[in-house]
């Protein structure tokens, strides 16, 4: 029986001034091998997936 394995890598960055000050960038690099078994806990399949995610905060209260 082959074992599963997850990996996570991420990296952020935050714009320190200017006019866009405390905008963020993300990227996400997830990596899911499955172990081929259809269970509870397991899909059985692999999964790779990539994001790029930008955040900004507002002061509206």
């Amino acid at each position: 029986m082959a074992k599963s394995g997850k990996r996570d890598i991420q990296v952020a960055y935050v714009l320190q001034d200017g006019p866009a000050k405390d905008l963020s960038f993300t990227l996400r690099q997830a990596t899911y091998r499955g172990n081929g078994e259809i269970n509870a806990t397991n899909s059985g399949t692999d999964n790779d997936e990539i994001r790029f995610i930008t955040s900004y905060p507002l002061d509206i209260l």
